[in-house]
């Protein structure tokens, strides 16, 4: 009987004892996860290899314990995670936790606990470097022109040994050629001479502006016997032939003919 006595009143404070029991167990189990950044020491590289995964920017942190202690805390006051690859070679590499500052009381996970690694042995070579050329030079004349100029960024885990490079560019004049056929050589000297061959082709290169509108009467191969005979009154020998154009080079084809006289 004495235990039926009251016994609302019981069942209500087990009931209170259980609730503040849980309350007090929850709160010193409570848990709370960060997201952290991930510091990573790169080997110096002088062991001739290189990594050739992207080591992990962030980390999960769990933290368990108290709830009040855990509700205060913020991520900036934790610190960091450390990927020490300084003397790694094998293929895993733990994530360390050690240098987080973690209030006493509390139990911390990571994940992931570690990092897969791969290496490849490192190679040294030489690339070509190009150039592109656009715009307007702002020169007067023509020459040879320096710039030093800045190369673009390597592509990942590529590093160049030089920033810079020098270019020398040589700008002048834009250049075309024309081809005239079957020109009829020219000879100044005897009246009375047989040129063999009679017809060459001339070679004109220069400014576009002057190839593009020569005309073909223009361009005549000269065969000057004198500068090359003198006064002699009879004779035979191959001459040079010459084409004179303002502005243009030129090339005679063949570059003599055979006279005689």
């Amino acid at each position: 009987m004495a235990l039926a006595e009251n016994l609302l009143l019981k069942v209500f404070c087990l009931l209170v004892s259980l609730l503040f029991y849980g309350h007090l167990h929850g709160a010193r189990n409570a848990q709370r996860s960060f997201s952290l950044s991930v510091v990573t020491l790169l080997p110096g590289g002088d062991d001739g290899q290189v990594l050739m995964i992207d080591p992990p920017s962030t980390a999960r942190v769990t933290l368990t314990g108290s709830r009040p202690i855990l509700d205060d805390l913020k991520s900036d006051e934790l610190g960091s995670v450390q990927l020490d690859l300084r003397q790694a070679r094998g293929t895993y590499a733990p994530l360390d936790i050690s240098r987080l500052k973690v209030p006493a009381g509390l139990s911390v996970e990571v994940d992931p606990p570690g990092v897969l690694l791969a290496w490849d042995a490192v190679v040294t070579r030489p690339v070509p470097v190009q150039i592109p050329l656009a715009g307007q030079e702002g020169l007067a004349m023509d020459g040879v022109v320096k710039r030093k100029l800045p190369l673009e960024m390597p592509p990942p885990r590529v590093t160049f040994g030089e920033r810079n490079v020098m270019a020398t560019v040589t700008l002048g004049r834009a250049r075309t050629e024309r081809v005239f056929r079957k020109l009829q050589v020219q000879v100044v000297g005897p009246t009375r001479s047989a040129v063999l061959p009679q017809e060459v082709d001339v070679r004109v290169a220069g400014p576009p502006d002057l190839v593009d509108d020569l005309r073909p009467e223009l361009v005549v191969p000269i065969a000057d016997v004198h500068a090359v005979a003198g006064d002699a009154r009879t004779g035979s020998m191959p001459v040079p032939v010459a084409v004179v154009l303002d502005g243009c080079s030129t090339q005679v084809i063949p570059p003599t003919v055979v006279i005689k006289w």
